[in-house]
């Protein structure tokens, strides 16, 4: 560093103060430089968010789908269904009562009830953090380290969230199990603005959109594969300022 030896002192409290001030000054280098990157980062969001009349919303969504929607829009997130996931029959029974539910606290498990969690969570060598509203709605905390922060970012995100029924956005997909009775469940609930991406066509579901991408699959792909895939079918911008 300019104006300041760093070798041929002699003396350990100087050496330790040439280390710290270097340790520092690195420190609000790599800051600044987060900073800029996060700024850079938003700005396509930021353009796009010109053409955003509503931005009172608060995505549901079973999986990371949800969190792209912020993410394009360069928009906090105002929902707490962000780096997580929920079976269909666990998202339903959410959905049937989503602000009794929402207020119930947020409690954890050390194992899931769902098989297919469990050999997931085995054959990836995963440990995330399964939450658990009331008594059977589990919430896969996939992309949190800790209960702890995922408590915490919960709980600051939900309070965040409008649940009013015309600033809800609801989203479900063809995935993990998902069947056509819970597809049609979904299609009947009662609120306006709800979207379901699925491999297979349903024409007579209206909430119901197939992805080609996924047409000769079993399911659709994960959250952030399936916002990827819907862009070009579904007029996200449209749905949003409905």
């Amino acid at each position: 560093m300019e104006g300041i030896p760093t070798t041929g002192c002699r003396d350990p409290l100087g050496r330790g103060i040439v280390v710290a001030v270097q340790r520092h000054q690195n420190q609000r280098m790599k800051k600044f430089l987060k900073g800029i990157k996060a700024a850079i980062w938003g700005i396509p969001g930021r353009i796009r968010r010109l053409r955003l009349k509503n931005r009172d919303f608060t995505v549901i969504s079973n999986n990371c789908w949800g969190a792209e929607v912020y993410q394009r829009y360069s928009l906090p997130y105002t929902t707490p269904f962000v780096g997580l996931f929920i079976y269909p029959e666990d998202f339903l029974e959410l959905l049937q009562d989503l602000r009794g539910n929402l207020a119930k606290p947020l409690t954890f498990l050390k194992e899931s009830r769902h098989p297919q969690a469990t050999e997931f969570r085995r054959s990836e060598g995963l440990t995330y953090p399964i939450g658990l509203i009331g008594e059977r709605i589990e919430v896969h905390f996939q992309h949190y380290a800790s209960e702890q922060e995922a408590r915490e970012k919960w709980t600051r995100r939900l309070e965040r969230a409008n649940l009013d029924k015309d600033h809800v956005f609801l989203q479900f997909n063809e995935r993990d199990g998902c069947t056509l009775e819970q597809l049609t469940e979904f299609d009947v609930l009662p609120y306006r603005h709800k979207v379901c991406f699925t491999a297979h066509a349903y024409p007579h579901l209206r909430s119901m959109v197939q992805l080609p991408a996924y047409a000769d699959k079993d399911q659709v792909g994960d959250g952030v594969q399936t916002f990827n895939h819907c862009l070009p079918h579904f007029d996200l911008l449209k749905w949003l300022n409905g």
